[in-house]
């Protein structure tokens, strides 16, 4: 008797646990899934920007959904440790480095303020 009441209890010990772990996953998926953008916001967010008479180092401020739109280009094999004098190791390279559009050399950064969002 006593080792049936002890399987018995580890079936209901294991069957909460399987039934606290649908309940959280259960809760969990509806926020994760908010913190997704919309379609509405991810067909919006796609700008179409002639770039081919952008000049090397010159920044051009565009409006982008009433916000300005840093936009400066960049030569070929260009890195900030060479331009600034600082070493590639630097922090700031680190953050620029991936910013950095692959296939022309271009930044662009919205600026957005956070105080007044």
């Amino acid at each position: 008797m006593g080792e049936k009441k002890l399987s018995r209890r580890k079936f209901l010990g294991r069957a909460t646990c399987v039934v606290g772990g649908i309940g959280a996953v259960s809760a969990a998926y509806p926020a994760i899934a908010s913190l997704a953008p919309d379609k509405n916001a991810l067909a919006q967010s796609i700008a179409k920007i002639d770039i081919s008479g952008l000049k090397e180092f010159k920044l051009s401020v565009i409006p982008y959904k009433e916000k300005p739109l840093f936009i400066m280009k960049f030569p070929a094999g260009f890195t900030p440790g060479k331009w600034g004098g600082r070493a590639q190791e630097d922090i700031n390279y680190k953050i620029f480095k991936p910013l950095l559009a692959k296939q022309n050399n271009v930044l662009a950064v919205v600026g957005v303020c956070t105080h007044l969002g």
